[in-house]
């Protein structure tokens, strides 16, 4: 059994711009933020397809949080974790702290990983990765490292 780590992908938005949706229709007229070239999944790309919002993509969430901070867009989709750490390590704390997310997920991924075939102790090394993120997931540690994650707990090391 191949397990997974969930990536949950949300639109943040400004604290002062309430926001609420259930379809994709809900966004009609909006203008979005996105990562250059970057798939929301295929749904929500069909939906970008229809040209019912508008998307304005660039190459880094920086750039997609400083058009947020400036009213030039009014959402922006990115996965939960990467999007607040993001905000923690480029932006000031008062910045930061103008922005938040919508609970409803626009988008659940699977993470999996990934050995190649070749390699002889992939399956040995399948079993173990498998093995100890089930023991870290029934004793709890594994929501513990992401609600760390998610308080700020680990930051990068300068170079």
């Amino acid at each position: 059994m191949l397990d997974s780590i969930r990536q949950q992908f949300v639109f943040f938005h400004l604290k002062t711009q309430p926001f609420d949706w259930r379809h994709f229709d809900d966004l009609r007229g909006m203008t979005l933020g996105g990562g250059l070239e970057y798939s929301y999944g295929p749904a929500f790309d069909a939906f970008l397809a229809k040209e019912k919002v508008r998307i304005e993509r660039v190459s880094s969430d920086r750039q997609n949080f400083e058009k947020l901070l400036k009213e030039r867009v009014v959402l922006y989709p990115q996965e939960l974790n990467v999007g607040y750490a993001a905000l923690r390590n480029e932006f000031s704390r008062e910045d930061a702290e103008r922005i938040t997310h919508h609970p409803k997920p626009l988008l659940i991924n699977l993470s999996y990983l990934m050995l190649p075939k070749r390699l002889a102790q992939s399956e040995t090394l399948r079993e173990r990765f498998d093995a100890r993120l089930q023991q870290f997931r029934q004793d709890g540690r594994y929501q513990q490292y992401f609600d760390a994650l998610q308080a700020g707990h680990y930051q990068p090391v300068p170079e």
